[in-house]
């Protein structure tokens, strides 16, 4: 048995391959297929185009793996730092002990933290200590330290990486140069004499 439709201008109800209606003798043409309808054909179009802008600019800019391929602070680094501002629920754990050591925080500005912007846009802490030599101590499982130039990024004079908690290895900050600190990063700072 033939499916029947509905006649567009009678109606009547005729086999969906009648190329006519016998009733008015209108033309019985076929719906067409999802794939060749206009809507279908815009929405593949957004879909292509969203995923090229995301290919292009992904939305998730945080890269956990900040010291795997170079040692350098690069933009993946940078861009998984958040500001103070963005997360209001961090505390100001930064602190100046009595013997002159520094905490520093990953995340927190403090007394030493100066928000930046990298050339796309993202936004980390310079932990800008005074000049001098310190022994750092790692307060947190994984840590790298960077001792970057301020005018150069590209510039790092040092690096440390830590694998543990209570590891300790010296670093010297000139004048010019900053810290910068890895995902998650907590260290203590302690003026060598």
């Amino acid at each position: 048995m033939a499916k029947l439709v509905k006649c567009k201008h009678c109606g009547a109800r005729i086999a969906a391959t009648a190329k006519t209606c016998p009733q008015c003798g209108g033309e019985n043409t076929p719906p067409k297929p999802a794939y060749k309808r206009l809507w279908f054909k815009i929405l593949m179009v957004m879909f292509v185009l969203a995923f090229i802008m995301d290919f292009v600019n992904p939305r998730d800019k945080t890269d956990t793996a900040a010291s795997s391929e170079s040692e350098k602070p690069t933009s993946s680094v940078a861009s998984s730092v958040k500001t103070e501002s963005e997360n209001p629920s961090v505390t100001s754990e930064e602190a100046v002990k009595e013997n002159g050591s520094i905490v520093l925080v990953d995340e927190v500005l403090g007394d030493y933290g100066k928000e930046e912007t990298n050339k796309s846009g993202y936004k980390y802490i310079w932990y800008m200590v005074p000049a001098g030599t310190y022994q750092v101590e790692n307060r947190n499982k994984e840590a790298t330290v960077f001792v970057v130039s301020d005018a150069n990024s590209d510039d790092v004079s040092d690096v440390l990486k830590f694998e543990k908690a209570g590891e300790k290895q010296n670093v010297t900050v000139k004048d010019g140069y900053h810290i910068e600190l890895s995902i998650s990063a907590k260290v203590l700072l302690t003026p060598v004499e």
